[in-house]
């Protein structure tokens, strides 16, 4: 009996060591849980920023592209505008000139 108590205590003791082993490595992976859910919710929060931001130059750009479409609509109509005033140039010349050859004659 008392040899079968001894042995219940050595089996006692190595199920407390046991149990502790078990707490200890617990409060690790309770430890490694919270870094790792905080390394996500920083992951989370930079792709957030991320998809913001990248929405927001597709914005720019969208914008960058209309005003471009702007600029080159004027651009045409100032070449336009541009190769009427050169053609009612030419013909002012040509009528000074002819003006000028009445003069003479």
């Amino acid at each position: 009996l008392k040899q079968e108590k001894e042995q219940l205590g050595v089996q006692c003791e190595a199920a407390r060591a046991e149990v502790a082993e078990l707490k200890e490595q617990q409060l690790e992976a309770e430890e490694e849980t919270k870094q790792l859910t905080h390394k996500v919710l920083e992951l989370e929060t930079d792709r957030d920023t991320w998809q913001l931001e990248r929405e927001n130059l597709s914005a720019e750009l969208d914008d960058s592209r209309e005003q471009h479409k702007g600029l080159h609509q004027k651009l045409e109509e100032t070449k336009k505008s541009q190769e009427n005033l050169e053609e009612q140039l030419q013909q002012a010349r040509s009528e000074m000139d002819a003006k000028a050859v009445d003069l003479r004659t």
